[in-house]
């Protein structure tokens, strides 16, 4: 099956005759198709959606996001990331995450306890077996539920095309249970909920970028051999949280430590500060454990005061399916949200002449009660986004970025499912790696207070399927025709 942007990208161009994709240009994110003797149209997509069967095989195919059953569970294969889930949290390792050619990484959620300011742990439950539903959930190619994995607490795994992500649930009754078992054993009330992450990883020359003992409140990377290119999915991101009052909810400083427990062996300890934990409304979610991923998302600034809001970085979050762009004061706070985008674009050839770009992004939601202008920036942001938050921050309209134009005025509408685009640089286009840019208000960059909601939400990458994730249309010509053999790998789309 074409993916969604070819199939719109054959339709624009019918009247020209079939349209064939050169599939010895492929790559992990982009498709190429012939326009004419010397001219080529590139869709590079935001996130992966083409596999090799080994590294250096060249045999790109389409990647496939969903579960198929097998002995003892689900089965996900034709993909770079490769997931096996069982029927049961009772399995030794219920989950098992491969990436092609490279590293086998599993792992089990096995107690949650308590760790002290000065890192004492205390476990206080283990994991309980618990049966495995399919269930469906929006935005989401495929959902994994294990009920009452601990007390009143469920995970779920939720699938993309080449992610993976884990999520905690902690109700109420867990987090007053919680502060009871706290009180009565006379631990740290201001330490730290501690979820225990038994870890085998077996690497063919791959490693862990944490080392025992250590601990991060950043990603951590999952580093190839020496002189492999390491891309940002190979990465377990920062865990994110919320709760009851979703995106507004203040980031807790959250921290991920490494430690090698005598019953468990290798574990990853996600540490939820319990003072935060106290403050937090309703339901609590922790999202720790994402295979891979794509490199877009946001960042924003949270502050009573706007100006400091508007310069200085709170949080961010580059795996949810959602990223916001605006701003707005809620009950005497101002939130500043700035949106970053990249697309691997290396996959056009060196010699080639780019004439035309256009950046697409599929709209999500609209929140603005005030109108305004959605700016795009050519940037070079750091990655991974958030372990450069700050600079990646300050710099989305400043003095190293480059104003492209205006994306949309949201007086126009913003309808949830329908793409918006413009017309960016071809000088901007990068042949050697990754085109970045950043979409912002422009009242933001005209220092501008908001009085009221003045935001909107794209689509990311991270969102299921390829009919709405971000992505680049490029067009390019060659100097030289290539000889006809080349055109051996062609395939027409119809």
């Amino acid at each position: 099956m074409a993916k969604e942007q070819e199939r719109e990208l054959i339709a624009q161009w019918a009247g020209r005759g079939p349209l064939s994709e050169d599939i010895s240009r492929r790559s992990a994110n982009a498709g190429h198709f012939r326009l004419g003797d010397n001219t080529y149209i590139a869709i590079c997509h935001a996130k992966t959606v083409h596999y090799e069967s080994a590294p250096g095989a060249n045999d790109w195919d389409e990647v496939d996001e969903h579960l198929t059953a097998h002995a003892n569970g689900w089965r996900r294969e034709r993909n770079y990331w490769q997931v096996e889930i069982a029927d049961n949290y009772a399995a030794p390792w219920p989950v098992t995450v491969q990436r092609r050619g490279g590293f086998e990484l599993k792992h089990k959620a096995v107690a949650v306890g308590h760790m002290a300011r000065d890192r004492t742990l205390t476990m206080l439950q283990k994991a309980q077996a618990s049966a495995a539903t399919r269930i469906a959930v929006a935005d989401h190619a495929d959902t994994i539920l294990y009920p009452q994995v601990f007390t009143d607490v469920d995970i779920l795994y939720h699938l993309g095309n080449d992610r993976l992500s884990k999520e905690v649930v902690i109700s109420e009754a867990a987090k007053q249970r919680l502060r009871q078992t706290i009180a009565v054993q006379g631990l740290d009330a201001h330490g730290y909920l501690a979820l225990a992450l038994r870890l085998n990883f077996r690497g063919g020359g791959w490693s862990m970028g944490l080392r025992q003992g250590e601990e991060t409140e950043g990603d951590i990377r999952l580093l190839p051999p020496d002189g492999q290119k390491h891309r940002g999915r190979d990465r377990l991101p920062r865990p994110a949280v919320w709760d009851g009052r979703g995106f507004f909810t203040p980031p807790p400083p959250m921290l991920t430590r490494l430690v090698n427990l005598p019953e468990y062996g290798p574990t990853l300890l996600y540490l939820l500060p319990l003072d935060w934990l106290r403050e937090s409304v309703g339901d609590v979610a922790i999202d720790p454990a994402y295979y891979g991923g794509t490199e877009d998302g946001h960042i924003f600034g949270i502050n009573i005061l706007y100006a400091t809001a508007r310069a200085t970085s709170t949080g961010g979050n580059d795996t949810a399916i959602t990223a916001y762009i605006g701003q707005t004061i809620t009950s005497g706070t101002y939130y500043v949200y700035r949106t970053y985008l990249s697309f691997d674009t290396s996959s056009i050839p060196d010699a080639a002449t780019v004439t035309a770009a256009t950046l697409y992004v599929c709209a999500a939601y609209d929140y603005s009660t005030t109108n305004f202008l959605i700016q795009c920036y050519r940037y070079a942001w750091s990655e991974p986004l958030l372990d450069y938050r700050e600079a990646n921050y300050d710099g989305a309209y400043g003095a190293s970025a480059t104003l492209e134009g205006t994306l949309r005025n949201t007086a126009y509408g913003w309808s949830d499912g329908t793409y918006y685009n413009m017309a960016v640089s071809p000088a901007g286009i990068n042949k050697a790696g990754d085109s970045k840019y950043t979409l912002v208000s422009k009242e933001d960059v005209d220092n501008s207070e908001p009085t009221t909601d003045e935001y909107v939400l794209i689509r990311t990458a991270d969102y299921s399927g390829t009919s709405s994730d971000p992505y680049l249309s490029v067009i390019y010509t060659e100097e030289k025709r290539r000889h006809p053999a080349h055109y051996m790998g062609e395939m027409a789309i119809v």
